[in-house]
């Protein structure tokens, strides 16, 4: 447990940095042209996985996670996205275009969840694994 709250942590700070980011992109952007929280949840998303494949302080140690480590941390880093964007917003704290402080904004927060999982899989799947990653899994997986 501990090892999925420590990256629950990572993935938290991680998340916090690249959903700044996009807010600041989208400031930037010219009229017409925002972000939707669509967008906004599956880049996210993506960064985090792409983060967990390829930053090497990280990489060979996430992989040594059981897949279902894995999924714990991944989906609920999506459930916490999702909630951050809600919460923000609801309580004007960080207002995010096209997210709604309403019964029908809360159901919609479900959508957003899935799309950020959808994200975040199709990222890690697609991605090449570095070397020492596939050797840190099938280390995990020989010790098992």
């Amino acid at each position: 447990m501990a090892k999925v709250l420590k990256w629950l942590g990572i993935g938290l700070v991680i998340l916090v940095i690249t959903i700044a980011v996009l807010l600041v992109i989208n400031t930037a952007l010219p009229p017409g042209w925002n972000l939707g929280p669509e967008v906004m949840v599956v880049l996210a998303a993506s960064v985090l996985s792409l983060s967990f494949t390829y930053l090497p302080v990280w990489r060979t140690q996430f992989a040594a996670l059981s897949s279902e480590q894995k999924v714990y941390v991944n989906l609920g880093l999506m459930v916490v996205l999702a909630a951050f964007m809600f919460i923000g917003t609801c309580t004007t704290w960080l207002i995010i275009p096209g997210v709604v402080c309403t019964q029908v904004g809360l159901k919609t927060l479900l959508l957003y969840i899935f799309l950020a999982a959808g994200g975040n899989q199709l990222t890690y799947v697609t991605s090449a694994q570095p070397m020492d990653v596939i050797v840190a899994k099938v280390e995990r997986d020989a010790s098992r």
